[in-house]
């Protein structure tokens, strides 16, 4: 029953995210994308995972009002070209992708344990080291600054590149306007 409820979940996150690409409106594609974000936020809550549920959310809340501030500010309908016959077609292209999502799918679900076993045998490794390598008294800081210290470096840098982009994008002057000034 489990497993067949993440594959519900899964298959409505595909189709969100299918629909988020092919709506022209651009607001319409940030609310469906903003569905797969959830729902991945569903499924890390049914894998009893909840330090990526709380990262996960955070980014998405982060990405759907950034998004939404930007696209009010800029164009509000995608207008991207057709592609001529001589470039791959988007169906040729998704269809490669959905492809090797479905091997590596099938094969990351080949690695998981059966239902019902532990799970847990990472954090046990990481008690045993904190106390016995590392000697910190608080657990969750020695596993997120030592242990996990590249995942929350890329995770701080990819807040950083979020907020650049977005103060970029919406800047009031550009360079030329500040050089005729």
């Amino acid at each position: 029953m489990f497993e067949i409820l993440i594959i519900v979940f899964l298959v409505f996150i595909l189709i969100a995210a299918v629909a988020a690409v092919e709506m022209k409106d651009l607001l319409s594609s940030i609310m469906a994308l903003s569905v797969v974000g959830f729902g991945l936020v569903i499924i890390f809550i049914f894998l009893a995972a909840p330090e990526v549920v709380s990262a996960q959310l955070i980014v998405e809340m982060l990405c759907f009002v950034s998004l939404v501030v930007v696209v009010n500010k800029t164009s509000k309908t995608d207008e991207t070209k057709l592609y001529s016959m001589r470039e791959i077609s988007p169906v040729s292209a998704g269809l490669f992708f959905a492809i090797i999502f479905i091997i590596f799918g099938l094969w990351g679900i080949k690695g998981l344990p059966p239902f019902g076993e532990p799970v847990m045998k990472v954090s046990s490794i990481y008690i045993q080291k904190v106390i016995s390598e590392i000697g910190a008294k608080n657990i969750v800081t020695a596993i997120l600054m030592d242990f996990r210290a590249f995942n929350t470096l890329i995770e701080v840098i990819l807040l950083i590149t979020l907020f650049v982009g977005v103060a970029t994008i919406l800047r009031k002057k550009g360079r030329k306007d500040a050089e005729s000034n």
